[in-house]
């Protein structure tokens, strides 16, 4: 993984998660994936290193992050 990649994903996610969750559901998780990816391409950071940074699944890392911004709104 590079450290690059991680940095960006942890402020990609810090900067759009909680402003786009509303639901929990595999859509909302693959069309932040899809966005994160699109971003960071721009920034000249791979799908790859993105999929590593996420511990190999970045849907799944979206869906998690997307699961606790919904719970922390709920408190």
């Amino acid at each position: 993984m590079t450290r690059s990649a991680r940095e960006f994903l942890d402020r990609w996610v810090s900067e759009h998660i909680a402003s786009l969750s509303h639901d929990m559901d595999d859509t909302e998780a693959r069309g932040s994936a899809r966005m994160c990816v699109a971003d960071a391409e721009q920034h000249g950071i791979s799908y790859a290193a993105l999929e590593d940074a996420a511990a190999g699944d970045l849907v799944a890392f979206m869906a998690g992050k997307i699961r606790r911004a919904v719970r922390k709104e709920e408190k």
